[in-house]
Parts: structure tokens; C-alpha cells; sequence
């Protein structure tokens, strides 16, 4: 008779230890709870076993209870029959046994990858010291180049609407937990632009999903497939710090052999973002530097985000030369954006996901923005916001906040950094907003600075749907000096960045218009992409430095 054996097995449910029980009794050894592990995004209890029958070696092994077993085992089977011996000897982790019902649930017993659990560690516990986007770069390299050595499936032609949507599955669906959550927050793919936190106007990414093509979305992208494994987080991926290339996957019960093999790195990258935005202040510019780094790690320069962005960087840098050897780098780049747009859909309909899923979307929109620009650059100026009008005689500005206090001072709570909204006085900037905008303008962007004055913070830039307004401020934050520049005029934006705050990064933007020549100093560096982004896209104009 087997024994079920030692404490700590109330972690599951009573059908599940009834379950287990029984199934214990049809066997002549023991197992015993080491210890439980913490688990992936599933929930899965996850633990470490002794199993021990007469006659047969002394085991200790990875079990897991779940609701789905049986397919999870189904997969694993499938890859570990599909997948190159290689790969397979070197990369994936085999099940013990078939799985077993326990209770209304499954169990599967695993052998642990590379045999011992002290140097194995997920990716998502390695020492800070570990080079994180050298590994990453192994790993994404392998994934691609060995488990895919040849390609097993012709590249299809998908319009980028359903591209996005194979990343979704049911979440896109009625009653979804994306849907749900877009329409509890005003979202809805009928809207063309949506507003992101510090990240200006950017086009709708459920837009994109929905079919509803902005200008070159139409086209399609040519999509390479092969082996996948689905899930690809910073828990799936164990490894030794100091050997890489020794990695293992496990939990592959989203295993596909014909998957879009763009899709895995950007899951991978969004996986570990969502540990990352963590350690960001919610409406602090970080955040949004965070999304511009994953976006785009090339064109980082924010020192709070730069390790970020090279882990970003590294994947992306290892994905693509996969692509490049294959003949297929500029198709990989504009699935590369999809992949983020989809996953960053992806993640925001994650309930566990919590307070971040606002950032996920934004970070969805930020990439559409980006493959809007690479699939379909229209004359360098990208798209346009919305109710902007082209004409040559002059440009109106996206929609914004009407001139209200209470909505211009959630406006400025996501704009203003943390020192800024408290010792700065946030209630002070509102009623400066208040008086620079006529009663029927939309506020856009506000960003302290200093103009006349040697003061950093003693004058602000601000945006409306018309004009900038430039002014100095007093202690009593009555602006004066106020030059507004109609968006019609401006001829030119010029950015200097530099270092005036102690450690502070800083940055001063220079407009060339009609009326002259101005210039707005010592705004945070951060406040002043956000603001340059927002002149471009309302101008149409590109800045230079």
C-alpha cells in the first residue's frame, strides 16, 4: 500500500488530496512533500517530491496539479516527438509518467531539469549580477536557430488585423477578459487614437485588432512559423548563471510546432516588463521611459530604464539576425512590432496582471505606433493625430482635456513626477493651466521649466489644441510674459539635452516660428520627449538636435 506522507499537502484542494490518496494506495512506495515552488502566471501548485518505491531508484521529482492535465501531457509528448534530438537532449524537460487523475485534477510528475535544484534556477531568480541580456540573447538565439533549424512550414501572408489576433485567442471575444476590461475603461476599438500616460496621442491598438486599418495596415506581413513553446516567461526558462547555453524549457502544455516564432521573444521580453514596472511609481515619466526602451532600445537614453533597455535590445538583436540569416529581416521587423502589439493586448487582459494592465495597453499602443511607421511612413510624419487637419494654412491639435480643474489635475497627477506634484505645487500648476487656456481650449501637456528666470521651475510650456503658451511663473504661480505660439506657425523644433539638475537628466527644447525665436530650459528629460513627441505629432514637424 503506498503512503502519502509528511505535512504541507493542504496547500490543495480536499478532492485533490482524496484524490492523490487513493491513488497512493494502488502503490507499493511513498511520496513525500519537499517543498513547494512558486509557480508561473497559471497558479499551478508546483512541487518538489521524494518518490520512492521498493525495487526501484530513489527519486525526487517535480509534480504539478492541474484542472488540464491531460493536454499539458499531450504537448509536452508532441514537442518532445517534433522537436530536433538535439534540442530535445539538450533543451527540453521529459515527464516521469503519463499523467494521472487526482480528483477532478491531474497530476504530472516531472524530472527536474539538469538534476539539481540548487544550481537551476529560473530566469526570473538570477543574482543581479548575472548578465541578463547576454543570457536572454542565448537563449532567444536557441530558441529560434536549434529547436528551428529548418523550416518545417511555408511563410503565410496575414494582414496584420489577424496577425495581432492569433496572439489572442478568446480574449477578443464578447465576453473576453480584454473586452471586458477596454469597455470598464472607456476603451472601444471604434475609437481611432487613445491618450497614453506621458506618451502623448497614439493610434487605438484594439483599432488594429478589430480590422479597423489605419493607412498601410492593409498590407500583409509574411509570417515564419515553426516550433514554439507558447508561453515563454522568465519562470519557463531554467538555466546556471554561468552556463547559459544550458538552458532548459519547461511547462510546455502551449506548445505549438506551426507558431508565429516572432511571438515567443516578445512574450519573453513583456513577461520580464511586467516585474519591471513594478519597481515605476504609477504617472511617474519612468514609466513611460520603460515603454520607449522596449519599444525602442536603440534610441534609449534615459539612465532609470538603460539596463532595461538592453535586455529589450538583446532579444531583439538575437531574433533578428535569426531573421536576417534566413533572408527575412524586413518581414521579422514588422512582426517583431506586431508580436508586442499582441502581447501587450495579451498581458492587459491578464487579470493577474493587476494595476499594470493600463501600461500593458499603452505599451501595445506605443509599438502600433511604431509599425505604423515602418509599414507605412507617410513623407517621415507618421500618423496623424486625431481631428488634426494637414493644411498647409495651419494644424489643430489632437482632442484633450477640456479647461476643467478637477480633470486638468488628473491630467497633470500622470505627467508630473512625484517631487513635482508635492514640493512643486500641482495645485499651484492647475490654476496655471486655468488662466493660459481660453474657456473653450483642451489642455494637452504641461511641463515646468524655466524661461527668463535662472530658477529651474519658474516658467512652464504648456500645450492646448491651438497654441504653446511659454510664460514665467511667481511664487504665487501667476504667469506672465505669456507668448502663445499658434501650431500654424512653428517652423522648426530644436532638442539639446544636458545635465543642469545636480543628477538630474535634463533637456531644453528650442521653436523656431514665425514670431521669433524661443526657448524652454531644464525640463526633465523625460517631460521633454513626451512634449517634443506631442509637437510632432500635432505639427507634423521632426525634431533635431
Amino acid at each position: 500500500m503506498g503512503l502519502l506522507s509528511g505535512d504541507g499537502w493542504e496547500e490543495l484542494p480536499d478532492h485533490v488530496r482524496t484524490g492523490l490518496d487513493d491513488w497512493c494506495a494502488s502503490h507499493d512506495g511513498e511520496i513525500r512533500l519537499v517543498r513547494w515552488l512558486s509557480g508561473g502566471l497559471s497558479g499551478a501548485p508546483l512541487g518538489v517530491i521524494r518518490w520512492f518505491e521498493p525495487g526501484n531508484e530513489d527519486r525526487q521529482l517535480i509534480v504539478k496539479f492541474l484542472p488540464d492535465g491531460p493536454e499539458e501531457a499531450r504537448l509536452t509528448r508532441r514537442a518532445l516527438k517534433l522537436s530536433p534530438k538535439d534540442f530535445r537532449h539538450r533543451h527540453l524537460v521529459e515527464p516521469n509518467n503519463d499523467a494521472v487523475p487526482v480528483g477532478k485534477w491531474w497530476m504530472l510528475h516531472l524530472r527536474i531539469a539538469g538534476g539539481d535544484l540548487s544550481m537551476m534556477k529560473p530566469l526570473a531568480d538570477l543574482p543581479q549580477e548575472a548578465d541578463l541580456a547576454k543570457i536572454c540573447a542565448v537563449v532567444i538565439g536557441s530558441v529560434l536557430r536549434d529547436w528551428n533549424p529548418t523550416s518545417k512550414h511555408a511563410s503565410d501572408p496575414l494582414t496584420s488585423c489577424q496577425y495581432v489576433r492569433s496572439h489572442l485567442g478568446a480574449k477578443l471575444a464578447p465576453q473576453g477578459a480584454l473586452t471586458l476590461w477596454a469597455a470598464r475603461n472607456g476603451l472601444s476599438p471604434a475609437d481611432d487614437w487613445v491618450a497614453g500616460d506621458g506618451l502623448g496621442w497614439l493610434p487605438n491598438p484594439l483599432a488594429l485588432a478589430a480590422n479597423r486599418p489605419f493607412e498601410g495596415t492593409d498590407s500583409t506581413v509574411w509570417v515564419q512559423r515553426g516550433c514554439a513553446h507558447g508561453d515563454l516567461n522568465a519562470r519557463n526558462v531554467v538555466l546556471r548563471p554561468d552556463r547559459p547555453d544550458e538552458f532548459r524549457l519547461i511547462d510546455l502544455g502551449r506548445f505549438a510546432d506551426d507558431a508565429p516564432l516572432a511571438r515567443d521573444p516578445m512574450h519573453l521580453l513583456l513577461a520580464m516588463a511586467s516585474e519591471w514596472v513594478k519597481g515605476f511609481t504609477p504617472g511617474s515619466a519612468n514609466r513611460a521611459a520603460l515603454i520607449r526602451a522596449i519599444v525602442a532600445p536603440a534610441d534609449t537614453d534615459s539612465a532609470a530604464v538603460m539596463g532595461y533597455a538592453a535586455v529589450a535590445g538583446a532579444i531583439r538583436n538575437a531574433a533578428q539576425e535569426w531573421a536576417d540569416n534566413r533572408g527575412w529581416g524586413d518581414q521579422w521587423r514588422l512582426q517583431a512590432l506586431l508580436s508586442l502589439v499582441g502581447c501587450g493586448l495579451l498581458f492587459t487582459g491578464r487579470h493577474e496582471i493587476g494595476d499594470n494592465r493600463r501600461w500593458f495597453f499603452d505599451l501595445a499602443a506605443y509599438a502600433t505606433q511604431a509599425y505604423l511607421k515602418l509599414a507605412a511612413p507617410v513623407a517621415g510624419t507618421g500618423p496623424p493625430p486625431p481631428g488634426a487637419r494637414q493644411e498647409k494654412a495651419g494644424r489643430t491639435a489632437p482632442a484633450g482635456f477640456p479647461r476643467d480643474r478637477a480633470l486638468i489635475d488628473r491630467a497633470l497627477e500622470g505627467q508630473l513626477v512625484y517631487w513635482q506634484r508635492t514640493i512643486g505645487n500641482k495645485k499651484g500648476l492647475v490654476e496655471v493651466v486655468m488662466r493660459l487656456l481660453a474657456d473653450d481650449a483642451l489642455f494637452i501637456r504641461l511641463a515646468p521649466c524655466r524661461l527668463s528666470g535662472a530658477t529651474p521651475g519658474s516658467g512652464v510650456i504648456a500645450l492646448s489644441d491651438r497654441h504653446i503658451h511659454l510664460a514665467d511663473i511667481d511664487t504665487s504661480y501667476r504667469p506672465s510674459g505669456v507668448v502663445a505660439i499658434a501650431y500654424g506657425d512653428l517652423e522648426d523644433i530644436v532638442v539639446h539635452h544636458d545635465r543642469r539638475l545636480g543628477l538630474l537628466d535634463t533637456a531644453d527644447i528650442g521653436l523656431l516660428a514665425s514670431s521669433g525665436r524661443f526657448l524652454a530650459r531644464g525640463l526633465l528629460r523625460q517631460q521633454a520627449d513626451a512634449m517634443v513627441h506631442d509637437l510632432e505629432q500635432m505639427t507634423g514637424l521632426r525634431h533635431h538636435r
